[in-house]
């Protein structure tokens, strides 16, 4: 089904790039169209840009917290093993193979010395840019890491076809910006969740925490157009940093042919507003404890910017009302409805 999904919005897109390449090149760009400009903090003058109708000031510009961030770092001093409590590993280890991890990558390496790879179809080893998601291979730890330049962070085609469609949907969005969402929406999470009757004795979750290299670059950001037309934007964002979570043993594999169990993980899904992603991927059985374990807390509004209260009741309609978003989001948005989009605050925000 999401197969499907993605390639219709690719033949959207496709249809999108036919129509503005017919556009004239006499006719000159508006001058209200939003603009995002980017560069490292320690090289003001080299700049790189891109103009958008739908770049917006939510979330490029709000979900980055210096505070937050610093108070979710992995600690240096020993961090006790979720199965098996009487073992640990310091956080200085586990901060030394990241390390070590991103300078095999930085070289253009796609297989690691101490780490195992789970997922990189959001990352670009051409550009060292985006999201890889990678397992210790010595403990039980993931390790999502996110890389970004400022060159790279206003091209969202050189990191896969499903983060175009993220960046039309969720206002110039990216997954580096989504991941700093992630705490902030497990905290939501547990909350929901330990007050719910129903589900606060099924449900579990990793814990996390973010990580940043010892020397960290940070990127600048400044948005021009978006919400009031006179007013600049601007927002530093780490150019690299991570996310440290429990490696989680699975019980049974759940796909989208169990019917019992999608409806319980849509059922979840509602219960907490569509915060996180319905995607059956997300949801496993733990072993030993046959708890259901959401393992991707990534705040699911921001990423395909959902701004109101969404119910569903099946997978199938689920898939059509991202599909029927994502049309309008990319092929049939006038400049109306451009501008509503950068005045209306989203109602489902955690920040």
């Amino acid at each position: 089904m999401k197969t499907y999904f993605f390639a219709f919005i690719s033949f959207l897109h496709l249809c999108y790039c036919v129509r503005m390449s017919a556009r004239s090149l006499l006719r000159p760009q508006a001058a209200d169209i939003p603009q995002l400009i980017t560069h490292w903090e320690h090289e003001p003058n080299k700049r790189y840009q891109i103009k958008d109708s739908h770049i917006e000031t939510y979330p490029l510009f709000v979900v980055y917290k210096d505070d937050h961030f610093a108070g979710k770092m992995l600690p240096k001093q020993p961090i006790n093993y979720r199965y098996h409590t009487e073992l640990s590993v310091t956080g200085a280890r586990l901060d030394e193979l990241i390390h070590e991890v991103i300078l095999e990558i930085q070289k253009g390496k796609k297989k690691y010395k101490d780490f195992i790879v789970l997922q990189d179809k959001d990352f670009s080893y051409t550009d060292a840019a985006g999201l890889i998601v990678l397992r210790f291979r010595e403990y039980p730890f993931v390790l999502k890491l996110f890389m970004e330049s400022p060159e790279s962070f206003v091209n969202p085609w050189c990191k896969g076809i499903e983060q175009v469609w993220f960046f039309y949907m969720g206002g110039g969005v990216n997954r580096h910006i989504t991941g700093l969402t992630r705490l902030k929406n497990l905290e939501y999470i547990k909350t929901k969740l330990d007050e719910h009757p129903k589900w606060h004795d099924f449900i579990a979750t990793p814990r996390k925490w973010f990580w940043l290299p010892n020397k960290p670059q940070w990127i600048h950001l400044t948005g021009h157009n978006l919400g009031s037309e006179k007013e600049t934007y601007t927002a530093r964002i780490p150019g690299v940093y991570a996310i440290v979570a429990d490696w989680i043993e699975k019980a049974e594999e759940i796909t989208l042919f169990d019917k019992h169990k999608r409806k319980i993980a849509l059922e979840i899904c509602n219960t907490l507003d569509l915060y996180i992603d319905p995607h059956i991927d997300n949801f496993v059985v733990e072993k030993g404890t046959n708890k259901l374990v959401l393992i991707d807390t990534e705040h699911f509004p921001t990423l395909v910017g959902l701004k109101e209260r969404q119910i569903y009741s099946s997978y199938s309609r689920w898939y059509l009302g991202l599909t029927r978003k994502a049309t309008y989001d990319i092929f049939f948005r006038n400049k109306k409805a451009r501008k509503r989009a950068q005045l209306t605050p989203s109602q489902l925000s955690i920040f």
